[in-house]
């Protein structure tokens, strides 16, 4: 071999025998295997302390000379305290010295990292810059809805579509009565409470109008567009379950005697699971049955594709809805319920909520309410103790918020005097009529801000900390800071 050839190697001879005269020619036969070693006195040549020198020349361990680190072509070894882990191979250890310096750089880069995440996670905020801005007329009497990184806004005239750009996607003018909207992930339902027609959307046109058989007294959709309504008749009642076609896919059939006034329904994102709260009266007595079907293959063989009935005395359970397909919440005017349903109904959670609830929020990570505060009293003599409702006038409210587990993940007052709220997995945003608040789930205050224009609402933007604020005369994109 030549040495042209060897000089691509690195070999560990004996480093006591004699070098080889770097004058030899290139067709020179060097063929032994120190021919082109490196000394030990190379190998330390710029080694700064003793200790690191001492460490280089001394006897290889069992464990180094079965080491399998390969020595890079171009290391110089004695600079950076490198020495072989075997005296006969190209391997190398790097001194542990070394090793818990990289260690120590790794774990101080990762406690920065972390309390960068904590500072901007505990962050809060109070001020804001307006990215964009689009005038627009009197809107007073519009509701709106979180759509898409959007919004849909509708009255009794009409609903309109804006996404996130504030471009209108698609609106639609109309004469209702009463709107109802519901939304699940890419469809909008709109129905005229006590009249015979419904309309379906996506997020990119009209999907098609259903009239029904009877007045529909409720409305829910599901993620593929399967709508399911409430139909009243005299005597009987109807839930009825149309596809994105307006084609009829299930029905049932109730009595007022036999199963009471379906006051709510919920319908989950595949279709395949509805609940449904009933009311009876009897004589004086109210008794709300909330009830579980299942129209998969579990409940085949139940009657009616009855899966689980549950009963409360005395209470209303006017809203029930699926945080996602196995997962169902029902408010009533003092409680909060959370059961788990992928086949048959199993309860998650199960609280009285002390006060009178003021709102309810939900999604797909958590489940909570706002209700009035309240406070002990004392009779006069100081023997009986009872809880009242704060005065409204003091604006004090109670917030919980709760995981699906039903862990409570946030329980604090609230000394704020709102008028509407939206909340998503990261936040509860609480709208004043000229103020706003912002809060996470651990129950500090992200956001807050007076806008002296007034505010009709505000919904979170495309990005962390920008959000979509609606004022009388404006649409604004804004970014916290």
């Amino acid at each position: 071999m030549s040495r042209k050839d060897s000089d691509r190697f690195i070999s560990f001879g004996n480093p006591d025998k004699e070098q080889p005269n770097n004058t030899q020619s290139d067709s020179e036969d060097i063929s032994k295997e120190d021919s082109i070693g490196i000394s030990k006195k190379e190998l330390t040549e710029g080694l700064e302390t003793k200790e690191e020198k001492e460490q280089m020349e001394a006897p290889f361990t069992e464990e180094e000379e079965a080491g399998e680190t390969p020595v890079p072509n171009n290391l110089n070894t004695g600079r950076f305290g490198i020495k072989p882990k075997n005296k006969n191979s190209n391997v190398i250890k790097i001194p542990r010295r070394h090793t818990r310096q990289i260690a120590i750089g790794l774990i101080v880069i990762m406690v920065l990292a972390a309390a960068f995440a904590i500072f901007w996670h505990f962050r809060s905020f109070d001020s804001y810059e307006v990215i964009s801005s689009t005038d627009k007329a009197d809107e007073s009497s519009m509701e709106y809805l979180a759509f898409q990184g959007g919004f849909v806004k509708y009255n009794v005239d009409g609903i309109t579509y804006e996404d996130k750009t504030g471009s209108i996607v698609w609106t639609e003018a109309f004469n209702m009565t009463s709107p109802k909207v519901a939304i699940c992930k890419d469809y909008v339902a709109i129905a005229d409470i006590g009249n015979n027609q419904y309309t379906l959307y996506n997020s990119v046109k009209k999907i098609n109008s259903v009239t029904t058989d009877f007045p529909i007294s409720d409305i829910t959709v599901a993620s593929q567009g399967l709508v399911t309504v409430v139909l009243e008749d005299e005597k009987v009642d109807y839930i009825t379950a149309f596809d994105d076609d307006g084609g009829k896919v299930l029905e049932i059939k109730t009595t007022i005697n036999k199963n009471g006034y379906p006051l709510a329904i919920a319908l989950s994102e595949d279709g395949t699971k509805l609940v449904a709260a009933y009311v009876i009266v009897n004589n004086t007595k109210v008794e709300s049955v909330l009830t579980f079907y299942n129209f998969g293959n579990v409940g085949k063989n139940e009657v009616d594709r009855l899966v689980g009935t549950i009963s409360y005395e005395e209470e209303l359970f006017p809203r029930i809805a699926f945080v996602d397909n196995d997962t169902v919440v029902a408010y009533s005017d003092e409680r909060i319920v959370l059961y788990s349903m992928k086949e048959k109904p199993k309860e998650i959670l199960n609280k009285k909520t002390g006060g009178r609830v003021k709102s309810i929020f939900y999604n797909t990570s958590y489940v909570g309410y706002i209700a009035n505060s309240v406070k002990t009293v004392s009779s006069k003599d100081g023997e009986e103790h009872k809880e009242v409702d704060v005065d409204a006038n003091e604006d004090r409210y109670r917030l919980r918020a709760f995981s699906l587990n039903g862990n409570e993940v946030v329980n604090r007052d609230i000394d704020y005097y709102y008028t509407n709220i939206h909340a998503n997995e990261k936040e509860i945003i609480l709208i004043g009529k000229k103020s706003a608040r912002v809060y996470n789930y651990n129950g500090r205050v992200r956001f807050k801000s007076d806008f002296e224009n007034g505010i009709m609402d505000m919904f979170p933007g495309n990005s962390r900390n920008q959000y979509i604020l609606l004022t009388p005369s404006k649409n604004e994109v804004i970014h916290l800071k």
